[in-house]
């Protein structure tokens, strides 16, 4: 998949959502305040109800956790994916 970065505000934040949601994939969920904006998906499974879920971690607080539908993490309107900062 090839990634472009949206212009302007944070640069970190992809443009493109990911068709293959993974743990340890970054999401910046678009209503929350900025300290407690970044998720992290922990684990990927599927309900007895038969739909998948991701369990988050916040990525300030990872002791936070929540767990949500898996289209709800990647709906474009609530979540957006975030590149890891660059390590050195």
């Amino acid at each position: 998949m090839r990634i472009s970065f949206a212009g302007g505000g944070d640069s970190r934040i992809l443009s493109a959502m990911s068709t293959n949601p993974f743990p340890g994939q970054r999401y910046r969920d678009r209503r929350a305040s900025s300290f407690h904006a970044d998720w992290v998906i922990a684990k990927i499974f599927k309900g007895s109800d038969g739909i998948e879920y991701a369990l988050l971690e916040a990525g300030s607080d990872r002791t936070r956790r929540k767990t949500l539908a898996l289209s709800i993490v990647t709906d474009a309107r609530r979540f957006l994916p975030v590149a890891e900062p660059a390590r050195s």
